[in-house]
């Protein structure tokens, strides 16, 4: 989709990039100076948990997963990033390495920015740090909330917590919800921390208690 990069070049990013909204037009033209773009098919790899780099990541179209695998191999989900989000900034503060995996879910292109580049102009622009506090202050909350669900809540409900916040209104009737984007039952699974197996049974429960309704295959 290019007409979308089109329209947050025209704007600098600030059409697409929630990071750029409140940023001084030189700094926003600046750093899109310094982007560069590349496309990235589906299911392919963009950075490795343990990867060293400070590049950090805007993603223009597409929707990127940012994932870890256990010992024995088990994904699970972190977060489903969608068209303007970043990501790899925490290398990019601290030169460590990358904490997690980051995936292309599908079709994506893709802004690198040099994590040297991010910080000469964080240096030199308080806007621009407290945009990037704000956004990191965003993804701690985030993570508070995966984490206590982990915590407090069993596999069931977190499957359930999942299901609910896809929901959206039935078109055909509006006293019904449907649960929209679908997730498969392995992106159930990898993103609430339990099995496929595990998921199977939660759905065949929710149908036989007439909670759910199922049509078609997932």
């Amino acid at each position: 989709n290019r007409g979308g990069l089109s329209a947050a070049r025209d704007a600098h990013g600030r059409s697409i990039f929630p990071i750029f909204h409140d940023l001084p037009s030189e700094i926003c033209a600046e750093l899109w100076r310094r982007i560069s773009w590349r496309e990235v098919a589906a299911r392919s790899v963009i950075v490795s948990r343990e990867d060293l780099g400070d590049e950090v990541y805007f993603i223009a179209t597409g929707i990127v997963r940012i994932v870890n695998y256990s010992e024995s191999g088990r994904v699970m989900e972190l977060a489903s990033l969608p068209p303007g989000s970043l990501f790899g900034e925490l290398s990019a503060i601290d030169g460590g390495a990358r904490s997690a995996t980051a995936l292309a879910k599908t079709q994506s292109r893709i802004g690198i920015l040099s994590g040297a580049d991010l910080m000469e102009l964080v240096s030199g622009c308080g806007a621009l740090a407290v945009a990037l506090l704000r956004h990191l202050a965003s993804v701690i909350r985030a993570d508070n909330e995966r984490i206590e669900s982990l915590i407090f809540m069993n596999g069931e409900q977190r499957v359930c917590m999942k299901l609910v916040s896809n929901m959206v209104p039935d078109p055909g009737d509006v006293s019904r919800q449907i649960v929209y984007p679908v997730p498969s039952q392995v992106e159930l699974a990898n993103g609430t921390g339990v099995t496929r197996q595990s998921v199977v049974r939660i759905f065949r429960k929710l149908m036989d208690d007439n909670v759910l309704e199922r049509h078609g295959r997932m």
